[in-house]
């Protein structure tokens, strides 16, 4: 897992449409912000998307099995000076950190980091956000000692299925 930290994201670019900003400040029940202000919301989804990734890639890159495995560990904005509806900001991001933790409920899992930046035309830092996501090792080696098992049956000459009774 270590291997992800410095994995470049494949950036791009996020413009901000008048109606995108409308509906999401309605969804927020906030009314309109002045002078054509993006509702900070927007650095909620919008950067992973013009960062050329999306919720999906992340999960698949950082090697998570299954939804199930999935813990979110954090997400924060960074806003340097507010977006502006119809403005074009570039977007790169990169991971930034991998770590194994042990959580008292779950058991060891792995936190990967990762943040996207967004730049004016001018190529100042506007803003952007960093996020944490955990994989539920034990899930995933579960997972992992299942197949190998299914795996070993049929070798075996089993059929693979399991059957079982489950008494109440």
């Amino acid at each position: 897992m270590q291997a992800l930290v410095g994995h470049r994201f494949p950036g791009g670019s996020l413009t901000v449409a008048h109606w995108e900003n409308v509906l999401l400040t309605d969804a927020t029940g906030a009314p309109p912000l002045p002078d054509r202000i993006v509702h900070p919301a927007y650095l909620f989804h919008g950067p992973i998307a013009a960062a050329g990734t999306s919720l999906a890639d992340l999960f698949a890159l950082f090697r998570a099995e299954s939804d199930e495995a999935i813990r979110a560990g954090g997400y924060e904005w960074t806003i340097n000076r507010p977006l502006i509806e119809g403005e074009t900001y570039a977007t790169s991001g990169e991971v930034t950190h991998v770590e194994r933790k042990v959580s008292k409920s779950l058991g060891p899992m792995d936190v990967t980091s990762f943040r996207i930046d967004l730049h004016d035309q001018a190529g100042e830092l506007v803003g952007g956000a960093t996020g944490a996501i955990g994989d539920d090792v034990a899930h995933r080696l579960g997972r992992k000692i299942l197949r190998n098992a299914k795996r070993r049956q049929r070798n075996a000459g089993g059929t693979g299925q399991q059957t079982g009774r489950c008494n109440h």
